[in-house]
């Protein structure tokens, strides 16, 4: 070991935490181990202490996605999850020390992924529970209180921009997701019929410490996306008016009063 450099030993241990096997490339690794243990138990002791380590590891991480995708875990069921949960830690190990926001490329590798290609919604399951998380666990900033607005001018009004909210997240999908997971929280689901449900617009963020996860129809969902991206009141009305459904000018103020008060704002300016 003494000939061994500490970054080497370090490179070798960690590539075989992940590896499927301690085969022969491994082999070098765990001759390091005979100094301290003797050439007749190296061999032995190394592996047994080695795979303590690979079996920690990938249950740790196994377990932090599963607490991350408890849906999409139990649409597909535990086996399923957790060899497709050990193949994606051996291609995508942690780059960060923190578990926090460790899996987020989970939910293209399952897109990807053969055995579970039948369930064409079970991805955007899974960007739904990923936003559940991001607003779980985003800074903790007051809503906009609306009283703020009272102090604009009534001409400058539609020249407002707003600043989100840091829990907020909008996802568009061709499945309904909001049910399916909503259902799938549950003790006991019921089986939902896909095709009768249609897409789904989902506004996902947390308001006094729980988590919203709130059905929006189109054309709010198009006037709110505008808000979230900057845009001004005017600029985000036009271009929900433009793209959407049956909307008439009279539906602004009260679509404009539902969604301050959800709470999906944190502030609000007149753009100059």
């Amino acid at each position: 070991m003494a000939n061994v450099s500490l970054a080497d030993y370090q490179a070798q241990f960690y590539a075989n935490l992940l590896s499927e096997e301690v085969g022969d490339e491994g082999l070098s690794f765990l001759a390091l181990m005979e100094i301290q243990f003797g050439k007749a138990s190296a061999d032995k002791e190394s592996r047994l202490r080695l795979d303590i380590y690979r079996n920690n590891v990938l249950h740790s991480l196994r377990s932090a996605l599963g607490d991350l995708y408890p849906v999409v875990k139990r649409l597909i069921g535990d086996n399923c999850f957790n060899l497709i949960a050990v193949e994606f830690i051996r291609e995508k190990p942690p780059s960060d020390p923190a578990l926090l926001f460790y899996g987020e490329e989970f939910i293209d590798y399952l897109s990807q992924h053969q055995s579970v290609a039948h369930l064409n919604y079970l991805p955007d399951v899974a960007r739904l529970e990923f936003a559940h998380h991001i607003a779980f666990h985003s800074a903790d900033v007051m809503p906009l209180d609306i009283g703020e607005l009272a102090g604009v001018a009534p001409e400058s009004l539609g020249e407002l921009v707003f600043e989100a909210h840091p829990s907020v997240s909008l996802l568009k999908s061709p499945w309904p997701v909001d049910a399916i997971w909503h259902e799938n929280i549950k003790e006991q689901p019921s089986v939902l019929d896909l095709g009768t449900l249609g897409a789904a617009n989902v506004l996902v963020y947390r308001l006094n410490f729980d988590i919203q996860i709130v059905s929006l129809d189109e054309n709010c969902f198009n006037f709110l996306s505008q808000l979230l991206n900057g845009q001004t009141i005017n600029h985000a009305w036009h271009h929900a008016m433009a793209n959407g459904k049956g909307l008439e000018n009279s539906e602004l103020s009260p679509m404009l009063g539902y969604l301050l008060n959800l709470g999906v704002f944190s502030a609000c300016e007149v753009k100059l």
